[in-house]
């Protein structure tokens, strides 16, 4: 009931019966991680960390505990060396995706070069998750593109362009697939096609059908809008995701370079001061 609600966007509801399954199954390590997931969409940051621990002390050698952690960390307050820190925990024997959240980190303490190198190292050529599919080849382009550096970032965005247009032919209805090809036709310069994949994303799994997912494709439109230069609807949708429960958080936006568009407009330090 708890998960059903938290979809249909019953965020108070949704918590209180997730805690009391829990209070009833306090061993249950996949409600506990559930549970900090859903204090972090309301930003209950110091619950949604105290209920992390709780998870990793039920199961320390889980290691898809730690990433949680670590971002969760970052995401309370801009963290990265104590989110470093909880990534030594793991075993990378058992972790091979390892090398993919240690360039997140580095892309957001402006490290390039280093973040590249993780990429590098990460052993698939998608980086995916419930709600994201992202080709790592995207991500490298991404990456040249805050580096300034726009001809380097053509090769790959192209690459990710192909994937994932090839991808997409065999599962059209993917929002995660077409929220990542509107930014890598964003990457690539192809100002509507990007905007019109983004909305696609947006409109195939909305907030209004899917408070849990949601907010990201809207999120991923933002980006998009921020790449293109349309400042103000990027603005206009952050505004909105930052009001209600969603992933988006002030922290992520202030430290992603790749909302570095959007960093000296006066609308968005605004934006900063009035959710922050």
């Amino acid at each position: 009931m708890a998960y059903v609600g938290r979809r249909q966007g019953r965020w108070d509801e949704a918590i209180a019966l997730m805690e009391k399954a829990f209070s009833l199954n306090p061993r249950n390590v996949t409600l506990a991680n559930n549970l900090s997931e859903s204090y972090r969409f309301l930003r209950r940051y110091p619950e949604a960390l105290r209920v992390s621990d709780l998870a990793i002390s039920l199961a320390p050698k889980a290691s898809s505990l730690y990433p949680a952690k670590a971002l969760l960390q970052v995401e309370a307050d801009g963290n990265t060396r104590a989110a470093r820190e909880t990534l030594k925990r793991i075993d990378r024997r058992n972790y091979p995706e390892l090398p993919g959240i240690e360039s997140f980190l580095d892309l957001l303490d402006g490290r390039f070069k280093e973040s590249l190198a993780g990429l590098a190292a990460f052993p698939k050529e998608v980086l995916e998750a419930g709600n994201f599919y992202r080709p790592k080849s995207l991500l490298e382009g991404l990456t040249y593109l805050i580096m300034n550096d726009r001809a380097r970032a053509q090769v790959p965005c192209e690459s990710a362009r192909r994937i994932l247009e090839k991808a997409i032919a065999g599962s059209s209805r993917d929002a995660r697939m077409r929220s990542s090809l509107g930014i890598a036709l964003a990457c690539l310069g192809r100002k509507e096609e990007a905007v019109r994949e983004a909305r696609l994303a947006a409109d195939i799994t909305s907030v209004s059908s899917d408070a849990l997912d949601g907010p990201f494709f809207q999120e991923g439109l933002a980006m998009v809008y921020a790449m293109v230069g349309e400042s103000d609807a990027a603005i206009d949708i952050l505004d909105k995701l930052l009001s209600f429960p969603s992933g988006t958080s002030v922290t992520f936006l202030r430290l992603d370079p790749d909302w570095a568009p959007l960093w000296k407009l006066p609308r968005f330090r605004k934006l900063m001061e009035k959710y922050g």
